[in-house]
């Protein structure tokens, strides 16, 4: 989730944090568990092992859910911190992991991800910040804040949004003003009248409602980690099927409507 004080144009009055309290809970089970898969899955098709995670330390920055911090513990790791500055979603994670034999390997906090104590200076051998990047106030502080966590010769995942000139983002801009003056608890009835699949209803969400929606281009991004201390910025050029990235290698209508979208990072200090 978010650290951010913006509240949505027009009528709504939520912020980022009750956003994703109500956004992260569309998820099925199904959805929750299959992230172990996608990050292992991601990694695999752009030719990397994700052996790194056995035994690692990390931290999961924006964790939610926990969805990606139970990947984690699910592909190895021996301990996730995962921090969040909404407590709607650190309740949710509660909620989510209760009864499960990976909780035990997670630890929830509530914090500020500008804020992060000295404690966690170059402490953890993986860090990940996936999709978070992209709704902060200063992107630029949240990556030194990724590197300043990292320690030397530790890894870390990045995903956000990126700049293209594809017509998809223009699209998604104008939903936003279409759809933004609504209370997001009717649109979220709307999408569970459709009986749309939780995982859709959570992008939609986060698609029209988040205050911040940065898209970035790839030369700033790679150049402001090697500022924030990476040593090596490795893109992801594989990908799951919904991956513009992936798409845009298999189809032409895809890479022309959507452009590549997103972006993957898998970084080393």
């Amino acid at each position: 989730c978010l650290n951010t004080n913006s509240n949505f144009k027009g009528g709504t009055k939520n912020g980022g944090r009750s956003l994703y309290g109500i956004a992260w809970s569309q998820l099925s089970k199904h959805d929750y568990f299959e992230a172990a898969g996608l990050l292992s899955q991601r990694l695999i098709n752009s030719n990397i092992s994700a052996d790194f995670l056995n035994g690692a330390y990390c931290l999961d920055m924006a964790t939610g859910i926990a969805r990606w911090a139970l990947a984690m513990v699910q592909l190895g790791a021996s301990k996730v911190i995962g921090v969040d500055f909404s407590k709607d979603c650190l309740k949710e994670a509660h909620c989510r992991l209760k009864g499960l034999d990976e909780e035990k390997k997670i630890e929830l906090k509530h914090a500020d991800l500008y804020k992060l104590p000295a404690s966690f200076d170059s402490q953890f051998d993986f860090v990940c910040a996936n999709g978070v990047i992209h709704h902060l106030p200063d992107p630029k502080g949240a990556l030194e804040t990724m590197g300043r966590c990292t320690k030397k010769g530790g890894n870390a995942f990045l995903f956000v949004f990126s700049k293209n000139e594809a017509p998809w983002w223009s699209a998604i801009e104008l939903m936003r003003e279409i759809v933004n003056p609504a209370p997001i608890s009717y649109a979220q009835s709307v999408l569970e009248s459709f009986e749309a699949p939780g995982s859709q209803r959570f992008n939609m969400l986060d698609y029209s409602y988040t205050p911040i929606q940065h898209k970035f281009e790839k030369e700033w991004v790679e150049e402001t980690l090697r500022e924030a201390g990476f040593s090596e910025v490795n893109h992801l050029e594989g990908g799951v099927i919904h991956d513009s990235v992936l798409r845009c290698k298999l189809f032409d209508n895809d890479k022309l409507i959507y452009g590549v979208s997103e972006i993957r990072y898998l970084l080393k200090k």
